[in-house]
């Protein structure tokens, strides 16, 4: 088995997304190829994605003609462009729900498209989520163990779950011995 990477908010064939998170596309046509090429890049076969929502815009065909184009086993975490279950497992996701709790190693991991469905977690759980883009909230960028995973922020690619794991201990040390001010710790 491969590793464990997380993603979200691709939109792919969705024009407007670009305008509305700032992407530094020129056209859908040269986002979604810069999308796929990343993804690919980052992704291997053997590798399973979690992808936390809102994958493509259009039909069945034109969302699987991209979904058939990306590296790795892809799970998806429904978002509120995702429509059904049923029709996310036709395009080829494996699984498709609506929050989604999983261990790695010893670690409890909750995923889910949009943070605010995540309600009644402790500060300290770990959470992984998309919906925001690049936006800033005070609310969920101050709770250091949750992790917006949009493409946004990450490089316009997936990101290793290992990699999300040493930012947030990274966010957890600075912040507990008072370093942000220091380091300029942003929270990815």
């Amino acid at each position: 088995m491969g590793k464990v990477f997380c993603t979200s908010d691709h939109h792919f064939g969705h024009a407007k997304i670009i305008e509305y998170a700032n992407r530094p596309y020129n056209s859908v046509e040269e986002m979604d190829e810069d999308l796929i090429k990343r993804w690919n890049e980052t992704v291997s076969n053997d590798d399973i994605v979690f992808h936390l929502g809102d994958f493509a815009f259009g039909s069945v065909e034109k969302q699987k003609s991209y979904f058939d184009r990306l590296h790795g086993v892809k799970y998806l975490i429904l978002g509120n462009h995702d429509c059904s279950a049923s029709r996310m497992e036709r395009i080829g996701f494996i699984n498709p729900v609506k929050n989604h709790m999983c261990r790695y190693g010893d670690i409890d991991i909750h995923m889910v498209h949009n943070p605010d469905h995540a309600k009644g977690l402790a500060i300290e759980e770990i959470v992984l989520f998309g919906h925001l883009h690049n936006t800033k909230s005070q609310k969920y960028d101050n709770m250091y163990t949750w992790v917006n995973c949009c493409v946004e922020n990450w490089d316009y690619r997936p990101v290793s779950m290992d990699d999300i794991l040493a930012s947030i201990g990274k966010r957890l040390i600075v912040s507990i011995f008072g370093l942000n001010e220091i380091f300029k710790v942003k929270n990815d």
